[in-house]
C-alpha cells in the first residue's frame, strides 16, 4: 500500500467534522500493469483491498464531531475488513464479480 506514512488527515490540523466521505481504493492487489502509473493508487486498497478502508476509519475517529460518521464504499472483494465500529448499509450495487456497498460508519 503506497499511501504517505503518518496521519492522513494532518493537514487538517485537529478540525473536528460531522461526517467523512472517501471513495476509496477497495480492490486488492493485483499484478496487473497500468497504462496511467496512478491508477494503481486509485483502485488498489493494499493486499486484501481493505488496509486502507481500515487505516481510514482507525484515524478518522480523531476528526469526527461527537456523533459523526464516515461514509465509505465497500467491496465484496475485500478480504478480512473487520472493524469496531457501528456499520449501516444505505446503498447496494451488484454486478457479476462483485458487491459494492455505500456503508455508514459510526461510534458509540
Amino acid at each position: 500500500l503506497e499511501v504517505v506514512e503518518g496521519d492522513m488527515f494532518s493537514s487538517l490540523k485537529g478540525r473536528t467534522f460531522d461526517a467523512i466521505v472517501c471513495n476509496p481504493p477497495y480492490l486488492p492487489n493485483s499484478e496487473d500493469d497500468y497504462d496511467d502509473s496512478h491508477l494503481a493508487l486509485a483502485v488498489e486498497g493494499g493486499p486484501t483491498g481493505s488496509e486502507f478502508t481500515i487505516r481510514l476509519l482507525e484515524e478518522a475517529r480523531n476528526y469526527l464531531e461527537f456523533q459523526g460518521s464516515v461514509y465509505t464504499i465497500v467491496s465484496s472483494k475485500m478480504k478480512n475488513f473487520q472493524v469496531h465500529w457501528n456499520q449501516e448499509v444505505i446503498h447496494e450495487e451488484k454486478f457479476f464479480f462483485e458487491r459494492l456497498c455505500l456503508v455508514r460508519f459510526w461510534l458509540s
